[in-house]
């Protein structure tokens, strides 16, 4: 490639989290990013940090994912002026959690427009630059597309469509030599991990009842997706315990499913509905 045409990594999801953790591995590496968020003040801090740090250049883009067309027309600026991507990392995420019976239409819509319709008008912006450059397009899932429990048919309905969108584009992008990867980062010890996918009722964050030793940190967690998409990997999951979970899922699901219904209490009406997007 001509020294005067540089690549560059576009994360969504950026200002916090995984997404931030990816940010400063990457540009660690000397790759200069492209970031996108809806907090631009967020986005800007990380920009003073790494253009201080590293010899990498850092765009930002403060949009929405839930937005028609922001982020394609924020990229073909983009193209004008700086590079052309290689590697898309689909990090933007909500959590809506709550019992089916209390939650509305409205909840189920807006869990999808962020997980899903959000992914699907990411890929329809990037598509074209990914198939120039033969690039890597990394979907950011979880354990609940495999692992339903009480309280999360909202944020696991839109996982399972997650799982079923990346593993479609496995297969439909192979042509355009795009790789396609698929990461589920379930007990990452970050702002994410903290705060959560939160939302609905009195749910506590994701990471809640994982023990402490079976977590791993955000950096580690960037470092293995990063050789992940390097490698080409399909699918990965990146803890032990996410591991033991969606082989008990995919082979003893009869089994699960019965202790949970057996253990299952009575709903409580929760005091106020919300929902908190990254």
């Amino acid at each position: 490639m001509s020294e005067s045409v540089k690549e560059y990594v576009l994360i969504t999801g950026a200002s916090s989290g995984l997404g931030r953790s990816l940010a400063y591995e990457y540009a660690k590496r000397g790759q200069s990013l492209v970031l996108v968020a809806r907090r631009r003040d967020e986005l800007e801090k990380i920009k003073l940090h790494i253009e201080g740090t590293h010899s990498v250049t850092v765009v930002i883009l403060a949009l929405d994912v839930t937005s028609e067309h922001g982020l394609k027309i924020g990229l073909q600026d983009f193209t004008k002026n700086y590079g052309q991507l290689k590697t898309v990392i689909l990090c933007a995420s909500a959590g809506v959690s709550g019992y089916a019976e209390f939650l509305r239409v409205d909840d189920y819509k807006r869990q999808f427009d962020v997980n899903v319709f959000g992914a699907i008008r990411s890929l329809h912006a990037v598509l074209p630059y990914l198939k120039h450059s033969k690039g890597s397009l990394c979907f950011i899932g979880g354990t609940s597309s495999y692992m339903v429990q009480p309280e999360n048919s909202a944020f696991s309905m839109s996982q399972f469509a997650v799982r079923a969108f990346a593993n479609s584009l496995y297969f439909e992008l192979a042509p355009y030599d795009i790789s396609v990867t698929l990461v589920h980062p379930d007990g990452i010890t970050t702002e994410l991990g903290d705060s959560g996918v939160t939302g609905i009722s009195t749910s506590q964050n994701q990471n809640a009842n994982i023990p402490e030793s079976m977590q791993i940190s955000s950096r580690d967690a960037a470092e293995k997706i990063i050789r992940a998409i390097q490698n080409k990997k399909r699918e990965i999951t990146l803890t032990r315990h996410s591991r033991v979970g969606i082989f008990l899922a995919k082979h003893f699901y009869g089994v699960l499913a019965k202790i949970l219904r057996k253990n299952a209490v009575k709903p409580v009406r929760p005091r106020k509905i919300h929902c908190q997007i990254k």
